[in-house]
């Protein structure tokens, strides 16, 4: 697809679906010529994070958030982010034998 609103919609659905692999492609393209969309920043932020990117996404929302701190969908996505690890931090605690 050649549009940029097409492909930013399309990213935007298989990120909804949660194929993130299909999404960053096509949000990765559009950010260059959309560089300060926060609703592309912070669906890029959750395909990075979701396919073991985290470092891309942290560094990704801190200087988005840096730029627009009051952004409540880059705040939402940065408390997803952090309650997904809390998550993981609980059922990999979970897994430990105990003696």
């Amino acid at each position: 697809p050649n549009s940029a609103y097409f492909r930013t919609q399309l990213g935007f659905c298989y990120s909804k679906q949660q194929a993130y692999h299909k999404a960053l492609p096509l949000l990765e393209g559009v950010f260059g010529q959309r560089p300060g969309d926060t609703q592309i920043i912070g669906a890029m932020a959750k395909a990075y994070f979701h396919l073991g990117r985290r470092g891309q996404a942290k560094q990704l929302l801190m200087q988005a958030l840096k730029n627009a701190p009051h952004d409540r969908y880059l705040q939402s996505v940065w408390t997803h982010i952090k309650q997904q690890q809390i998550r993981e931090s609980i059922n990999d605690a979970a897994d430990i034998p105990t003696a």
